[in-house]
């Protein structure tokens, strides 16, 4: 048997045996490590217990105890070893795990970091309280089941997106070798064990809009006002435009020779760039813009947040201060206005279905259909504008210097 003394005065190379199939293996270039060595059907086979001192002459009888232990079982200590390490790297894909990394993996897909984090918060939100912690081989069916029946019926929009999401990470799983069953979060294996939305289904109601003839009153009251919400409502209300659209426009985005404002895909809901055509009057209000720029990449920017745009609710506020209560109208509303009143002056479907970034037609209409109607709509935008305002903006504002 070795000692420790011994071992440590060994140096010329070979195996040295211990007993109960340890040995100790001297090498020049490896120093010396421990190995049981057995055989099989008259094979010799090798498992390396890692090198000493790192691993003591106790530790390493230790170990070959248990590879004792598993041969008078019938097991292999070498496949053995594999699965015990497959298990502790298991261990560490939980769910919670995975998931970030199906989302890191979609980074091509999502169009900016914010949407990234929204993919994520409903996963942190909905699912991982309830299978965060689990390991991704360990979940089944009824896992998904007990995280959704809170919100099936009473967040429908909110269950939708996160079984979605969960199944979306299963996918990942499976595909990367994490997982290898029917994937639990597939619409058809739930929709038995869920209850039934149809009694809870209710139409979905379009934001309410004023009537349109009020709209020239409305803006000559909201002109009175000087606040960056009330300027900002203006340029919505004259674009047509939706409210995202509006708070991140930049002054790079204007291309003052060509009077247009050229929104890029990222900040579509469409992903396609759309072109507005900039009216006189919206170039009067760019000219009011520019007088108060600072420096500021975005057109409408937040008065205590440098370089940073509007809020989100600034024109919404804006517009409750206004006194039109929130069943009255939405500044989403205003789009719908511009359609209504096109429509009632002759103007076609296709081109104030254009002018609000809207996919005109099917799909085969819409693949062969290659322009955007610019020029047709500069005309019916226009005409809108000078509806909105009455022509008075324009003789009490300062347009926008060209170039």
């Amino acid at each position: 048997m070795l000692t420790d003394t011994k071992i440590r005065s060994l140096s010329k190379k070979g195996t040295h045996a211990d007993g109960d199939r340890l040995y100790l293996q001297v090498s020049s270039r490896r120093g010396k490590s421990w190995l049981f060595r057995w055989k099989i059907e008259g094979k010799t086979r090798y498992s390396g217990l890692g090198s000493y001192p790192a691993v003591t002459l106790k530790a390493a009888r230790a170990a070959a105890v248990k590879c004792n232990q598993l041969l008078a079982e019938g097991l292999d200590p070498i496949e053995e070893k594999k699965k015990a390490k497959a298990e502790k790297e298991a261990s560490k894909n939980t769910f919670a795990v995975v998931a970030r990394r199906c989302a890191e993996s979609k980074r091509q897909a999502f169009r900016n970091e914010k949407h990234k984090w929204q993919w994520l918060r409903t996963l942190e939100m909905y699912a991982f309280p309830h299978i965060g912690h689990m390991k991704i081989g360990d979940i089944g069916h009824p896992d998904i089941v007990t995280l959704l029946e809170p919100i099936w019926l009473k967040k429908a929009e909110t269950a939708k997106r996160t079984r979605q999401r969960i199944e979306s990470v299963f996918d990942y799983a499976a595909g990367h070798g994490l997982f290898d069953r029917a994937n639990p979060a597939n619409i058809a294996l739930l929709r038995d064990a869920l209850p039934s939305r149809a009694k809870h289904l209710t139409k979905s109601k379009p934001h309410p809009a004023l009537d349109v003839e009020r709209i020239p009153a409305f803006y000559a009251a909201l002109a009175q006002e000087e606040s960056m919400s009330a300027l900002a409502l203006r340029w919505t209300i004259l674009a047509g435009v939706r409210t995202t659209e509006t708070l991140g426009a930049q002054w790079v985005e204007i291309h003052r020779h060509g009077r247009v404002w050229i929104i890029p895909p990222e900040r579509t809901k469409t992903y396609e760039e759309f072109s507005v055509p900039l009216t006189e009057v919206m170039m009067v209000l760019l000219g009011k813009m520019q007088l108060m720029r600072r420096n500021h990449p975005y057109i409408f920017y937040s008065p205590s947040k440098p370089h940073q745009p509007l809020s989100n609710a600034a024109m919404r506020k804006r517009l409750r201060k206004m006194g039109v209560p929130a069943e009255e109208a939405s500044v989403h509303g205003f789009r719908a206005n511009l359609k209504t009143w096109g429509l009632l002056n002759n103007y076609s479907e296709e081109v104030t279905e254009a002018a609000l970034a809207h996919r005109y037609g099917n799909k085969v209409s819409q693949s062969y259909n290659r322009t955007d109607l610019l020029e047709v709509r500069r005309g019916m935008m226009d005409a809108y504008s000078t509806f909105v305002t009455g022509g008075a903006e324009l003789r009490v504002s300062p347009s926008i210097p060209p170039g």
